[in-house]
């Protein structure tokens, strides 16, 4: 292996060297002096410029590679009727009610790691929080139904980071009341989501709702490569009934019909009860998967009242 210093070689596989003291304008790797905030990873072979670690990992450490705050006045919804539905029944829909707070910007090959929704009750009461993330060409999946925001109290909405793709859209919505038809508030909460942005496509964002009976919902296959997940969001977003809810790793099998197709591993949860307008975040630690492992998840219920929201980030 050869060091160059200023372009010019100064160690080479030919001589060994106790100590040097070197003084120096510049230091090429491969041939490039690297980028801006880079630093010198060994490859086993060799050397090269590597980004430097960003800490965006949900630590709770200080996280300087943190970009971006947005402060949201959450709103009371939609507001509008829709066909066949009067103003509050749109309003109590988790899949119409919850209007915009935030859009993430459309540019390819970026993912955003969403650190923190932090929102604080402004009001003269108690409030709930309803909320989605409408995945770009995917699902609408609710990430959190009825959360109470306490009376001069605040809420955070993550245990772990979560991720958004370009384009996606995190809804929110401020709620006075239980039931079928609470009433819609304006500006009693406020919300501060704050996220980094990655220059890594690897990174996972992916969410379902889940259907009743035994095979079960395909969430997400770890596929070309292995992944570790740092978050797995269960929520219940019906309004009157808990949940059972399992979560299933399989190996192989057809994209598809995997549950019948691939062979269980086993079980992350098993029958869980997931109370009425709740979530459940059942990664303390990171999982890993397998190159073509694919977790399942599975809800006893009478209909579409479960969403899974996996976050992660392939092993490349």
């Amino acid at each position: 292996m050869a060091i160059k210093v200023n372009n010019v070689t100064v160690i080479d596989d030919s001589k060994n060297f106790i100590g040097v003291a070197l003084t120096a304008t510049s230091i090429y790797a491969n041939g490039t002096v690297g980028t801006a905030g880079s630093i010198l990873s060994s490859t086993g072979s060799g050397i090269e410029w590597i980004p430097a670690p960003t800490g965006g990992g949900g630590s709770g450490t200080f996280d300087t590679g943190i970009t971006t705050s947005i402060y949201v006045s959450v709103t009371s919804g939609i507001g509008t009727a829709q066909s066949g539905l009067t103003t509050s029944q749109a309003n109590n829909d988790i899949f119409i009610g919850p209007g915009i707070a935030y859009s993430f910007p459309s540019t390819a090959g970026k993912k955003y790691v969403i650190e923190s929704v932090h929102v604080a009750n402004i009001f003269g009461n108690e409030l709930y929080l309803s909320g989605r993330q409408d995945y770009n060409g995917g699902s609408n999946v609710p990430i959190t139904q009825r959360v109470i925001v306490p009376y001069q109290g605040a809420t955070e909405l993550l245990e772990q980071p979560i991720i958004a793709n370009p384009s996606d859209i995190l809804r929110l919505q401020a709620l006075d009341g239980t039931g079928e038809s609470a009433n819609g508030v304006d500006g009693g909460l406020d919300a501060f989501i704050v996220y980094s942005t990655k220059d890594d496509t690897n990174y996972i964002g992916v969410g379902k709702t889940i259907g009743d009976g035994s095979d079960g919902t395909e969430i997400f296959t770890s596929t070309t490569y292995p992944s570790v997940i740092q978050s797995i969001r269960i929520i219940n977003y019906s309004l009157s009934s808990d949940q059972d809810v399992s979560l299933a790793l399989y190996n192989g099998g057809t994209p598809g019909s995997i549950p019948s197709t691939g062979v269980r591993q086993g079980y992350f949860i098993y029958n869980i009860t997931v109370p009425t307008n709740s979530t459940i975040e059942i990664c303390e630690k990171p999982k890993y998967l397998a190159t073509g492992q694919t977790i399942v998840g599975i809800a006893k219920t009478i209909d579409n009242q479960t969403s899974i929201c996996i976050s992660g980030k392939y092993i490349v």
